[in-house]
């Protein structure tokens, strides 16, 4: 029997989806990541910053051409957004790392 063949044999099977563009979520690319200290992860070798709330959690990303998407449960939860690093650079700090690192051994 060809592909074909089989194909046709089974034709009647076949659900159509009304919405193609549900499908767009089930063909995501999933890593698994730790959100480092500062808030990022390293996808694909790029920094993307997420929400305050993931540091130190591993999340799972998931991305596509379109973007990159924190998953929680199966459940969207955040969009990460690229370093800008120019923005970066220029951010005032309360405190620096050092100066936390000083004030957690001194509590």
């Amino acid at each position: 029997m060809t592909p074909l063949d089989m194909y046709l044999s089974q034709a009647s099977s076949v659900r159509m989806v009304e919405d193609p563009a549900s499908l767009d979520v089930l063909f995501l690319k999933r890593v698994q990541s730790k959100v480092k200290h500062d808030g990022t992860v390293s996808i694909m070798g790029r920094l993307f910053e997420l929400p305050p709330q993931f540091i130190g959690q591993r999340v799972e990303p998931r991305y596509d051409d379109t973007g990159i998407y924190v998953y929680d449960n199966g459940v969207q939860v955040a969009t990460a957004v690229p370093v800008n690093f120019a923005d970066n650079a220029r951010v005032k700090r309360a405190l620096s790392f050092r100066e936390m690192s000083t004030v957690k051994e001194e509590s």
